[in-house]
């Protein structure tokens, strides 16, 4: 009876040593899964620190598919683009597969997208979007500048595509991430047929 005694006190001592539950080290959190263009060991361009000059105008030119970049007049850089699956004519509403024209500006960057990397277009403006409501259709929206998808299955089905976007502007990774460099929100983008 005495050892049951002397076991159960020392097992009493030990309890009380231990560290409060807020003290006991926990493991780290679990990871996110890894995306498929991760779990494909794809390589992507790495981020890297901005260098050189900002872009304050972006003129995209739908017919001879093109991105061209300008500070303060000169063109500092120019990439070719893809465009909407239907890229003739001004987008009118969601799901004409059209890229839009016109005058806007970059409202957002995205650098959790599911292609890589993307800067929204301010597309619809209040002309757009009344032009749709006159006809009794929702504009759409969410018109981006991207890279190519991260979806490995998606990008290849379009690697070699002419226009198979739903209405962005896509570019190749390497291109999106020196657009990416360049390119702040409020840059305004004008969009010729």
């Amino acid at each position: 009876m005495r050892v049951l005694a002397y076991v159960i006190a020392l097992g009493f001592t030990a309890l009380l040593a231990l560290p409060a539950a807020a003290d006991v080290p926990r493991p780290p959190p679990a990871k996110p899964e890894q995306s498929l263009v991760q779990q494909s060991n794809l390589t992507l361009p790495a981020a890297r620190e901005v260098q050189g000059p900002r872009a304050d105008y972006i003129l995209v030119n739908k017919s001879e598919r093109y991105l061209k970049l300008f500070s303060d007049g000169e063109e500092i850089a120019h990439f070719p683009i893809q465009l909407g699956k239907q890229p003739i004519g001004h987008k009118l509403y969601e799901g004409d597969n059209r890229t839009p024209e016109g005058v806007y500006y970059i409202d957002w960057r995205n650098p959790e997208s599911h292609y890589f990397r993307s800067l929204r277009i301010s597309y619809p403006n209040s002309e757009d979007r009344a032009q749709a409501e006159a006809a009794g259709l929702d504009p759409g929206g969410m018109i981006m500048i991207h890279g190519m998808p991260n979806n490995v299955d998606y990008r290849l089905e379009v690697q070699d595509q002419k226009d198979w976007t739903n209405g962005c502007i896509a570019l190749s990774d390497g291109d999106m991430l020196a657009v990416w460099d360049m390119v702040d929100v409020g840059t305004a983008i004008e969009i010729l047929p």
